[in-house]
């Protein structure tokens, strides 16, 4: 993965996060939104980017398996990383329950 194709791609993830972290921490919790969105997005770039250099350092390059492995292993780690938000508190549950409905 180039940083080219990185960049667009956090920049097409940017704005569902930033909906998800709003419908999370409520509309007058905004600043608190746009950090988790950025949080969570500078993990996922940070994370991918780690992960992609490993494998290709290992294998020679990357195919469409490893973008499989990688996208995986980030979804889990995003969702982790949200459990234990909702688990401390940092989540306002109750809109997420009712923004999915």
């Amino acid at each position: 993965m180039t940083r080219r194709h990185a960049g667009a791609a956090a920049l097409l993830a940017a704005p569902l996060t930033l909906a998800l972290a709003l419908a999370a921490f409520g509309a007058a919790r905004w600043p608190a939104a746009l950090a988790a969105a950025a949080v969570l997005a500078a993990a996922a770039y940070g994370a991918g980017w780690a992960i992609a250099q490993r494998i290709s350092r290992k294998l020679g390059g990357l195919t469409g398996d490893t973008y499989g492995a990688i996208n995986e292993l980030l979804e889990t780690l995003l969702l982790a990383l949200m459990a234990i938000g909702i688990h401390k508190g940092l989540f306002l549950t109750y809109n997420l329950y009712r923004w999915a409905l």
